[in-house]
């Protein structure tokens, strides 16, 4: 691996300086405006000048905005605005949702890797299990598709989403077959000891697991290899360890104790938070008439009809 030798500790403050100055600029030059542009654009579908075949980057924009929201936060303003976090957690699943649909012509719309990661992440971390187990059967059965297309030996920048289907293939007793997807031993290493003990009530185990899901999320916030992404290329995920929250929130969901602290930098970010208790459900009346709308278009395979229905 190129960087296997980096010195990542100078990595770690080189990367998570960045990210702070990143987040700042990025709310001074779009707060509000991004926003309103992506709600804007979620009404005109509503208002049906707007094709569905568009709406899932519709919701997936408005995601973003949240999550930016709930970045700028917990890094600059020192809040934990969990509504935000739930906000985006919602628009996530449902943009996933809309693309994993099958459009007239049985074709499904290609999720980027780090953006199904990331989404998949933000359900666990918000506590909600129903959900979590619904979009682990999407994208376990999107591997086979155009939804992720995941066939082959993965690149590297796909490795931490392979590892979270794995996770959630454990817990929901939906196994993968591995004989089709063949990650690099070398670049798994680190996520097979973890998936190994995932289970275990040892906390000491546990932990250097942890540590070392830590210190690889440093290393892959560059890259690895010539002309490949970064497995972590968002600057806000370069300091958000969600594949560990993940992996802790499923150890919770299995009965199992989790270790109360944690030697690395990265766990000690604002961003590092595993909520105590599951997210209250957001009420969003446009993003309800947006689902209701889409299943009016897209009535076959519609995974929204598996949610779990919800109070407001």
């Amino acid at each position: 691996m190129k960087n296997r030798f980096v010195d990542v500790s100078a990595l770690w403050k080189r990367q998570e300086k960045r990210a702070y100055q990143w987040v700042k600029q990025w709310m001074q030059n779009h707060e509000g405006e991004s926003l309103s542009r992506h709600q804007n654009m979620l009404q005109a579908y509503l208002a049906g000048q707007e094709d569905v075949v568009h709406l899932g980057s519709y919701l997936g924009y408005l995601r973003h905005d949240y999550f930016m929201a709930f970045v700028h936060g917990a890094l600059c303003a020192g809040e934990l605005r969990w509504e935000e976090f739930a906000r985006a957690a919602r628009f996530g699943l449902a943009s996933l949702l809309v693309q994993a649909t099958p459009d007239e012509k049985g074709e499904v719309k290609f999720c980027p890797w780090s953006t199904a990661a990331l989404v998949f992440a933000l359900q666990a971390i918000a506590g909600w299990q129903d959900e979590t187990r619904l979009l682990f059967t999407v994208l376990h059965r999107g591997m086979d598709t155009n939804l992720l297309d995941m066939h082959g030996t993965p690149p590297l920048e796909q490795v931490h989403l392979y590892f979270l289907l794995l996770l959630g293939a454990e817990y929901f007793g939906q196994p993968i077959d591995p004989s089709k997807y063949i990650p690099e031993p070398e670049r798994m290493q680190v996520y097979s000891a973890a998936l190994a003990h995932w289970r275990s009530t040892d906390l000491d185990r546990v932990q250097r697991c942890i540590e070392d899901l830590a210190e690889d999320h440093v290393r892959n916030t560059v890259s690895t290899a010539p002309g490949a992404d970064a497995a972590f290329e968002l600057e806000y995920e370069w300091v958000f360890p969600y594949e560990i929250l993940t992996y802790l929130r499923f150890r919770e969901w299995a009965g199992l104790p989790n270790p109360e602290h944690f030697a690395h930098p990265l766990l000690h970010t604002p961003l590092a938070v595993l909520p105590k208790a599951p997210l209250p459900w957001p009420a969003l009346p446009e993003l309800d008439q947006a689902i209701a709308k889409f299943r009016r278009e897209r009535p076959q395979q519609n995974y929204f009809d598996q949610l779990p229905p919800h109070t407001v």
